[in-house]
């Protein structure tokens, strides 16, 4: 203990070291350009965190599509295992079906 009666710098930097370590920083970013941060476990499995991240924008699990480096991975898998790093970003992509229909200037054709 320091003299104030507080915990000292150098403890509070260990548990701010351990934090660190045992978390991943990610960004989830959207379509439309918004940024999500998450920290989230090493050991945690990411689905844990997109099914968070879904809830959050009232988004369909099912529909939703996540990217790490371009390609799709298993969301069963830890950030460890994907070697994941702090700061990494995750882009995410709401699947459309549809949208075949006519537009408005072939509609006025008629």
């Amino acid at each position: 203990m320091s003299a104030n009666g507080g915990e000292s710098t150098a403890s509070i930097e260990m548990e701010k070291s351990k934090v660190t370590e045992s978390t991943v920083a990610i960004k989830v970013t959207s379509q439309d350009g918004k940024e999500t941060f998450f920290r989230i476990r090493r050991e945690s499995q990411m689905k844990k965190l997109l099914i968070a991240y879904c809830q959050k924008f009232f988004l369909n699990y099912q529909a939703t599509r996540f990217f790490y480096e371009g390609d799709y991975f298993n969301h069963n898998k830890t950030p460890n295992e994907l070697g994941m790093e702090d700061d990494v970003v995750i882009e995410c992509l709401v699947e459309q079906l549809g949208g075949g229909g006519m537009s408005s200037s072939s509609k006025m054709a008629d």
